[in-house]
């Protein structure tokens, strides 16, 4: 499991290189963990497919 969260109010970008398919657990969309955009106050916690 990769858990990412931005605690800054602004986007910022997740610089990180993950291979393979992973899910979003919150949304339950497929994701790629690759430079992620992430808006203000946001997190992302995904499993690996």
């Amino acid at each position: 499991m990769t858990a990412l969260f931005n605690f800054a109010e602004e986007d910022r970008t997740a610089w990180i290189e993950e291979e393979g398919e992973y899910m979003d657990l919150y949304t339950g969309k497929k994701v790629s963990l690759q430079a992620i955009k992430m808006e203000g106050h946001s997190f992302v916690l995904a499993k690996k497919c």
